[in-house]
């Protein structure tokens, strides 16, 4: 039986650094009825077992994986993913996209990235395009990981290159966009960076969060995490405080209106 509701969420989970608290999190998630995980910075470190396997395995046999992850042998590019029950989502298409990459960064932007990932060139960011069928109909949901380094009007001209690409494929009139879109900056700033966000994505969209509560348990609060929709009704709204990563997994309830 189709449930009412479709269940999302969407999740950074900081490099699956702390894994088994994140595979467990998406666990007990899947079994409390969540359909569809929006992931970020799902990413090949090292010799350390694929988080996304990990993941993937916690979870009853019928849940389906996509992964766009680095070719190469970089640790930190590109890194999102879809996890879907089939039982309730008929996935038909997904793309991956590369997201504009800025040639260098600046002196500070270095610094930060050299504490952070010990590394102190752009990180190449990525997004996917999936479409989907639920209830007989088709949603396009689209997960994107922009940049923080750059400042707002790099991670606009992100937004703006997906955008983009979608504009040049058939409508639909049913769409979700997902993902951690970096809006880095203190709490006067949240709303002007969603209206930002969504004046890219078009009047047809809204925001599921009404109330601008920040997305990070980092030392600075931050709103970085964001679900959009289109002609799709939004219930159970929750920010999960969960463990495991410096952001806070996203779930939200989705109808057709």
């Amino acid at each position: 039986m189709i449930p009412t509701t479709l269940q999302m969420v969407s999740y950074n989970i900081q490099n699956g650094i702390h894994a088994e608290q994140i595979a467990n999190t998406i666990y007990k998630l899947a079994r409390s009825g969540v359909h569809l995980f929006c992931l970020q910075e799902v990413r090949k470190i090292g010799d350390s077992p694929f988080i996304g396997d990990l993941i993937k395995n916690s979870l009853d046999s019928n849940w389906k994986a996509y992964y766009y992850l680095s070719d190469g042998q970089e640790e930190f590019d590109y890194g999102v993913a879809f996890l879907w029950n089939p039982t309730i989502l008929r996935m038909h298409h997904i793309d991956r996209i590369a997201l504009p990459k800025r040639e260098k960064l600046s002196i500070i932007e270095s610094l930060i990235e050299k504490i952070l990932i010990n590394r102190t060139v752009p990180v190449s960011r990525g997004a996917i395009i999936g479409t989907f069928t639920y209830e007989r109909k088709n949603i396009r949901v689209t997960n994107v990981h922009l940049d923080w380094q750059g400042g707002p009007n790099h991670r606009l001209d992100q937004l703006k290159y997906v955008q983009s690409i979608i504009n040049k494929k058939q409508k639909s009139t049913y769409e979700i966009v997902v993902g951690d879109f970096n809006t880095v900056g203190l709490s006067l700033s949240f709303r002007k960076n969603e209206q930002a966000i969504k004046n890219v994505l078009g009047n047809d969209f809204s925001s599921a969060f009404s109330q601008l509560l920040p997305t990070t348990n980092t030392f600075f609060p931050q709103r970085l995490d964001y679900v959009f929709v289109k002609n799709l009704g939004v219930t159970d709204l929750k920010i999960l405080p969960y463990p495991g990563s410096d952001h806070y997994p996203l779930q939200v309830g989705i109808s057709f209106r």
